[in-house]
């Protein structure tokens, strides 16, 4: 068994740097050991793109009071530090 830390991202728009949300699981002999997920105000914020959306359902509304990916970094850094990372859809 391999220990790693999966992260996933949804977008607002189809740019890479418009993340609404990161979750992040870390996983240990096999186990789920810790999860966490973020809502993220976006740098495009108030604008989504309707089709990103009609895939997550995050809307501008979810993310008004939500923190800037600057401010939840040291936090989901925290959890990665020193694991193998997975992601998913990785450009």
């Amino acid at each position: 068994m391999i220990d790693f830390c999966a992260i996933d991202f949804e977008t607002a728009t189809s740019d890479r740097n418009s993340a609404c949300e990161m979750g992040i699981c870390v996983v240990e002999n096999g186990e789920i050991v810790s999860t966490k997920t973020w809502l993220i105000k976006p740098p495009s914020y108030p604008y989504f793109n309707p089709y990103n959306i009609a895939v997550h359902g995050i809307t501008p509304k979810d993310v008004q009071d939500a923190p800037t990916f600057d401010e939840i970094w040291h936090e989901a850094e925290a959890l990665m530090y020193g694991n193998l990372m997975i992601a998913h859809n990785a450009g």
